[in-house]
This record gives C-alpha cells, sequence and structure tokens, in this order.
C-alpha cells in the first residue's frame, strides 16, 4: 500500500500510484477539529490542573444572572474533562470567576458580547468569546471516535464489454479494477460498509470517467462469506456521465494540494468521480451524474486540502463541501496570513494574532503553547464578537487579577510561545455549502 499522501507540487506531473484517499490522509495528519464530541468519564486527571498548585474555593458570589444566560457545557458525545477553574466576561466588563464549575454552569449577560475561560485538566487552558446569540458555550471537551457501522464481504463476478475499457468498483476498504478480458467475466471481491456499490468505466485508468452504474440495496449479510454471488454485466448496463471543471486558486508553486470529489449515494457509499488518480493537479475535472441515477438522497461531496510550502507544519488549509447539482468550480485555497505580536510579557507572556478582513470567515482562533512546560491555550473568537472597524486580533487575555487564578497556567518570561492560527470560513457552494478551515503555523513570540 503507497502511504504517501494525495498532494504534489503545483508545477510538478501527476503521479501513477494509488494514494490514500484525502479523508484518510486528513485522519491520518490529525488535523480534524478537536473542539466537540465528548462522554462524561471523568478521572483523577480532572481534579487539578496541576497538583502542585490547588486551586482555592473562595471564589466570592460568582456572576450575575440579569439578561441573556449563557449555558457552558463540559459534557458531549464521547468524554470530557470538568474545568477546574472558570471565568466569565459580560460585555467589556471585568472577568468573575464562577465558584466551582462543574459539568455544566450559566451566568446573565447584558453587554453586546461575552467571554468565557476555562482551566481544564493537564494544563489546557481555553477561551470562547462569543454575542449574546449563541447562548450555549463548549469548553474542555475531548475528541473522541464515534462507532463504526456493519461490514459487508462482497464475492461475486463482472462481466464488463469487450474493449469498454477500465472498469472501477469502490467498498470501504478495497477499491478493485477489472480489465475487460475478452468480453468474458472477472472475479469481483471486496470488503464494504454499504449495500449500495457504484461502477465506472474509464477509456484508461487515468482518464476521465465515461459512463457510471450504481447497484442500489444489494442482498448482503455481516456474515463474512454468506453472501450469494452477486453478477453484475456491462456489456449492456451503465449511463454516460459529463465532465466538469474543478480549479485550486490562492496557492503558490511551492504549496502542495489534494482534492477529491466523490459520489454519496444514499448518504453513504462514495465513489470517487474525479479524472486524476491522485487529486494532485490545480486543475482537474470530475464526472456528473446522470439524473436518471440520481436521488434526493444522493451528493457531490468534496475536499481539499493544502500544505504551506509542502509542509502542513508550517500551514495547512481543509475545505469540504456538498451539493447536489454539479457545476465548474472554482476553490480559493489562499493563506491567510496573519500577524503575530506580544500583547504583553506580566504578569505572564501573553501572544496576539491579527487576522485580515475575510468576507466569509465566521471564526478565528489562537493556540499557544511552550516548548518548556504542559501549559496550552486555545482563544477562538466569533466574527460577530468584533465591533465595527474594530481590528481582527485573537488574543491572550490578562486573568491573573480573578480569584484562583494559578502562576502555573501562564507563560514565563523568556519563554519563547508558539503560536497558530485558525480561520474558520463558510459560503454557499451550487445549491449547498462548502466550509474551510485553515492552520497558518510556524509563528513564534517571547516575553
Amino acid at each position: 500500500m503507497n502511504l504517501t499522501p494525495p498532494l504534489a507540487r503545483r508545477s510538478g506531473p501527476l503521479g501513477a500510484t494509488r494514494a490514500l484517499p484525502l479523508l484518510a490522509w486528513l485522519l491520518a495528519c490529525g488535523q480534524l477539529d478537536p473542539e466537540s464530541v465528548a462522554r462524561p468519564e471523568p478521572s483523577r486527571a480532572d481534579a487539578s490542573v496541576d497538583a502542585q498548585t490547588p486551586v482555592p474555593d473562595d471564589a466570592g458570589p460568582g456572576p450575575s444572572m440579569d439578561g441573556t444566560v449563557i449555558t457552558v457545557r463540559t459534557t458531549s458525545a464521547y468524554k470530557s474533562t470538568f474545568p477546574v477553574w472558570a471565568a466569565v466576561q459580560d460585555g467589556d466588563a471585568a472577568w468573575v470567576r464562577v465558584p466551582k464549575p462543574g459539568a455544566t454552569f450559566a451566568f446573565g449577560v447584558t453587554g453586546a458580547r461575552y467571554g468565557v475561560a476555562a482551566a481544564c485538566a493537564e494544563g489546557q487552558l481555553q477561551v470562547r468569546y462569543a454575542t449574546p446569540d449563541v447562548t450555549t458555550v463548549d469548553v474542555c471537551n475531548s475528541g473522541g471516535s464515534g462507532s463504526s457501522g456493519p461490514s459487508y464481504f462482497l464475492r461475486g463476478q463482472v462481466r464488463n464489454a469487450d474493449g469498454a475499457g477500465w472498469l472501477s468498483y469502490t467498498g470501504t476498504r478495497t477499491t478493485g479494477q477489472a480489465l475487460p478480458s475478452g468480453g468474458g467475466a472477472v472475479s469481483l471481491e471486496l470488503w464494504t460498509g454499504y449495500k449500495d456499490l457504484v461502477f465506472g468505466l474509464r477509456p484508461s485508468q487515468h482518464e476521465p470517467l465515461t459512463r457510471v452504474l450504481v447497484k442500489r440495496g444489494l442482498p448482503l449479510t455481516e456474515t463474512l462469506g454468506a453472501n450469494p454471488p452477486v453478477n453484475l454485466d456491462f456489456a449492456v448496463e451503465g449511463r454516460d456521465v459529463t465532465l466538469r471543471a474543478l480549479a485550486v486558486t490562492g496557492l503558490s508553486d511551492t504549496d502542495l494540494v489534494g482534492h477529491d470529489v466523490t459520489w454519496s449515494v444514499d448518504g453513504r457509499s462514495p465513489f470517487r468521480l474525479q479524472t486524476s488518480e491522485e487529486g494532485r493537479a490545480m486543475s482537474d475535472t470530475y464526472a456528473a451524474i446522470d439524473p436518471s441515477q440520481f436521488r434526493a438522497s444522493d451528493a457531490y461531496v468534496l475536499t481539499v486540502g493544502a500544505a504551506k510550502n509542502g509542509k502542513s507544519d508550517q500551514g495547512a488549509s481543509y475545505l469540504t463541501g456538498r451539493f447536489t447539482k454539479p457545476v465548474d468550480l472554482t476553490l480559493d485555497m489562499t493563506f491567510p496570513n496573519p500577524v503575530a505580536s506580544l500583547a504583553g510579557s506580566a504578569p505572564y507572556g501573553r501572544a496576539r494574532l491579527e487576522f485580515p478582513e475575510l468576507p466569509n470567515a465566521y471564526a478565528y482562533g489562537l493556540s499557544a503553547y511552550s516548548a518548556s512546560k504542559r501549559t496550552q491555550w486555545n482563544v477562538s473568537v466569533a466574527r460577530s464578537y468584533f465591533l465595527p472597524g474594530e481590528p481582527t486580533q485573537v488574543t491572550m487575555p490578562d486573568l491573573s487579577g480573578v480569584p484562583g487564578w494559578s502562576a502555573a497556567w501562564g507563560f514565563p518570561a523568556g519563554s519563547p510561545i508558539a503560536v497558530e492560527g485558525t480561520t474558520r470560513e463558510r459560503s454557499g457552494l451550487s445549491d449547498g455549502t462548502q466550509e474551510r478551515t485553515t492552520y497558518d503555523r510556524g509563528y513564534s513570540v517571547t516575553p
């Protein structure tokens, strides 16, 4: 198996070997958003961020409940770590400590915006800034993995028309190809998580699709080897397709890109429609499915990944989209490149990122960490939080004046702070939507 990510330099040729699908590459790179999904499984690690810095209980009366009530959650679908300390901000007023925060807590907001700060387990500080129309905020959530569906083992024969071209079929774990063999039958064997399978014809392995056939509701069971043989005759089946353009813009010659367009059949079975084998070109095409084979529950699914200067540790951008009406696609993958600076050195080092104005952005983020200690900060700001004319700056706040604050949670003077910026964008895509998350990395400030 070739484990090379489906990326190539803008000016480089298309590779001939098969790479992992783009989604698998994203998972392997660990770039999927970790700020969701949790179920309550508190452990001893939840009791304190640092065993040497216990948090006192004298928090005072706590925040007011006047105005719009904001609920802060620390539990979700998989697991979570309860905050050992939390504070909230109403408008631009002083931060107020929340006494003994647990799985959930609430506070009131009378201003035009608010903030929530929480010290989570193992030295993680999370800060969320939003406006009162957002009445639920999640903090201290840890990622997890969901349960997988059933797997089916499909075995049978495929008959391809003599001279018809390169036949491909897709399952969950394997993709098989069968060249025509004098019009005779070719063995088919694959694992799949779906009872809907898609097959496609190409003139040769690396040329655009010309015909596609979907088989829905195949008689499959979960027992290995218990499925009845499935025989498909492509000499008489299949539908013609048309080609649509796909272009990636905004990247330099040294950046890498990978992209996929798949057909999601009944919301499940993904079949690759893109022309190039590895999705490495800046310009490509994909197949538009004949309407007679397309149902209301089907969709085109788009995924694009880019690495700044060919290295994801310098910057990475990921775009996903979903639509049902095929159109020519032009996808802007420009890196925002925020400007890093030091917001303050005392009583602890605080980093700042200023982002350019992006018309489709809905959230910005700053992550900061130091190699010399375990502390990590994560600050996220909703685009609506910024007042008209206010610069789009994401800054680590000064929380040292809030009761219970521990100096161990800050970055000391002389300790370099590694900084990463996150931009989240959302816009339309044909009759659907697209979202892009960009990580600008490699910044450093020293208090």
